[in-house]
């Protein structure tokens, strides 16, 4: 092999690395999970993070079935999805190292009474938890 040929064979592959890269940018900016093939929808990671609440015996006032969809239909404004702003540069999304921010806020009942919960999760785009913080009333 020539040194041009050997030349033009680099080119090409760095040519056509940095088109796979471009081409991914719209599927990491849309939350895309390569692991799953699937676009992370906002009802998911709300989903995961209140099936992760209700493991822990935080049910919520008012619901007898423990379904994320029947809790958020009974506490409309109990959950807040943002994109994590600091994931969102260029090179991050060029990555997909876009992360998703989940905020959860209701009332539930223990054996000491009702309390106020509060709590933020953070998720990569397959939907696992990076980071979780809960504030005690």
């Amino acid at each position: 092999m020539t040194k041009n040929a050997s030349k033009s064979n680099v080119g090409g592959f760095l040519i056509l690395g940095a088109c796979l890269l471009i081409a991914a940018y719209p599927l990491n900016i849309n939350r895309f999970c390569y692991q799953d093939l699937t676009f992370g929808a906002n009802r998911d990671f709300i989903g995961r993070a209140l099936t992760i609440e209700f493991a822990r015996g935080r049910e919520a006032q008012g619901i007898s079935e423990l379904s994320a969809d029947a809790f958020r239909e009974a506490h409309p404004d109990c959950c807040k999805v943002e994109e994590a702003t600091d994931s969102m540069s260029f090179i991050n999304v060029l990555l997909g190292l876009v992360r998703t921010n989940v905020f959860l806020n209701y009332m539930y009942r223990s054996e000491d009474g009702q309390h106020k919960f509060e709590a933020w999760y953070v998720f990569d785009s397959c939907g696992r938890v990076l980071s979780r913080l809960e504030m005690k009333d």
